[in-house]
């Protein structure tokens, strides 16, 4: 994954000639700096680097000004002050002006820049799409630190784009992933659901010797998501759970009013267990139900 991140960055940056100092945006300084260091950096002519600020910029004698930053409107505003300032000293006319987004390109942010009157300032706009950032030998991050906010404050989807590329871009270095896993269901334990499923192991009922006697019954499914589920059925729930079909792949059964007990984070199980008033419906006659039939005799 290094690897073709810096083979991207010196594809981008050979496309300027000549000298360059590059302005970063304070939040990418240290992801980039993990798939492009100073020292490779300056065999691309790379003069000199600073922290992205308004005001002026700091005098140096290079062809290219390079601004490399995410795409937010803020960090326009403040790229806006520099070309506005290099404009007033007369240093812009022996500059090139080239902005670089990381990950990409964003409509809102270079309309910012025509109505703060210096889109015709810059030489060039281009992408850098660097989706995901290597942190160690087998963790990654893709620094979406505002990821959240967008979503759920200010219903702002436009962060999807860059997950489901960066998903992409995974799976045409290392394969189609075997297994997806959703490690929300881990943090909601104790959440009642719904769920139905193809049903592919029944356990026998045991019972239980406690304080109160008590007996289950655990099954196993195959969820509307692929998930596996084992689902633990108590007292009242487990002794009627009878099921006369010849053919164990015949039958979906779906459960409202069940809980989540745990999540596997191995293999990516989970488990739910059932409560009196829990409702079990076998073969309900809805669509997802058809679903989940074709799907197990295709096993």
């Amino acid at each position: 994954m290094n690897t073709k991140k810096g083979s991207d960055i010196v594809s981008l940056l050979e496309k300027f000639s000549g000298t360059k100092a590059i302005f970063w945006d304070e939040q990418l300084t240290g992801p980039i700096g993990l798939v492009a260091e100073y020292s490779f950096l300056k065999e691309l002519d790379v003069v000199k680097m600073f922290q992205l600020k308004p005001g002026c910029l700091p005098s140096i004698s290079v062809k290219n000004i390079l601004f490399i930053t995410r795409p937010e409107v803020e960090l326009m505003d403040c790229i806006a002050d520099n070309l506005h300032s290099e404009e007033s000293q007369g240093h812009s006319a022996s500059k090139e002006y080239q902005l670089i987004f990381v990950s990409r390109r964003s409509a809102v942010c270079e309309q910012r820049l025509k109505d703060k009157g210096v889109y015709g300032t810059l030489t060039s706009i281009d992408e850098l799409p660097v989706d995901f950032f290597p942190l160690d030998s087998d963790v990654i991050s893709m620094e979406l630190d505002n990821v959240f906010k967008d979503l759920y404050v200010g219903n702002e989807i436009s962060s999807l784009h860059q997950i489901a590329h960066g998903l992409m871009s995974l799976q045409s270095l290392y394969g189609i992933f075997p297994n997806v896993v959703a490690l929300d269901k881990c943090q909601e334990s104790g959440k009642i659901i719904e769920v139905i499923g193809g049903l592919y192991e029944i356990g026998e009922i045991i019972t239980i010797k406690t304080a109160k006697a008590s007996t289950e019954r655990k099954i196993k499914i195959i969820d509307q998501s692929y998930n596996k589920v084992t689902i633990t059925m108590w007292s009242t729930i487990a002794e009627k759970f009878i099921i006369a079909v010849e053919k164990l792949e015949d039958v979906v059964v779906g459960f409202a009013g069940i809980k989540i007990s745990s999540f596997s984070r191995e293999d990516g199980e989970i488990f739910l267990d059932s409560f009196d008033d829990t409702l079990v419906s076998i073969n309900p006659d809805i669509p997802e139900s058809a679903e989940r039939k074709r799907w197990l005799k295709q096993q």
